[in-house]
């Protein structure tokens, strides 16, 4: 991983950023309203924002597995042990946030392929429980990691995953001082609930 940067708030991510992923998809269904596997990509990616397992749920076959490749290791996680994932990140109260920015996003029936960023955003006070010593309670952590991912589906649910993480080109910054985007706002955001959309 590099070296951790310390930034600003012009280089830290905005709204756009956050929301490119869900806009990328909205569009994509503009022209394939039916495409089911899409439809429960985004919902999945909407209910990942903030830790949401009942949203994620649905979207996850009974056998959903999920083969992640990050450097040499290869790792397998069930359904089960994935929700139990978004319920950890869901009690800690919107003090951590994961999105993807896409960057390729090809949909061929039941399958979709992907490559892009996986970004997470923490508070200082839950990166230090992990483990970094370099920030304060009142910092935000962003780790940003390319990625590329399959995924198949069958009966509008996704049956597998595979991720690929270029953990060797992950970045982490720091921004001194930050403040947590609101879950409220960004789900309403997501869901269209919001009139400034």
């Amino acid at each position: 991983m590099s070296s951790v940067q310390d930034v600003t708030a012009r280089d830290w991510p905005d709204e756009n950023d956050i929301l490119q992923g869900f806009r990328l998809i909205d569009d994509r269904l503009v022209g394939d309203s039916e495409s089911f596997a899409l439809r429960a990509l985004r919902e999945r990616l909407a209910g990942e924002l903030f830790g949401d397992a009942e949203r994620v749920e649905p979207t996850l076959g009974s056998s959903f597995n999920l083969v992640t490749q990050a450097g040499d290791a290869t790792t397998t996680t069930g359904r089960e042990t994935l929700l139990q994932g978004f319920r950890r990140q869901a009690a800690a109260k919107g003090g951590v946030m994961m999105w993807i920015h896409f960057e390729d996003l090809v949909v061929e029936g039941d399958s979709i392929a992907g490559q892009g960023t996986l970004n997470t955003m923490m508070t200082g006070s839950l990166a230090a429980r992990a483990g970094r010593s370099d920030v304060a309670p009142e910092d935000l952590c962003l780790t940003t990691v390319p990625v590329a991912f399959f995924i198949r589906s069958a009966a509008g649910v996704m049956t597998s995953e595979v991720l690929y993480m270029n953990v060797e080109a992950s970045s982490s910054s720091v921004r001194r001082n930050g403040t947590m985007p609101d879950p409220a706002r960004f789900l309403a955001l997501v869901d269209r609930r919001d009139s400034t959309v």
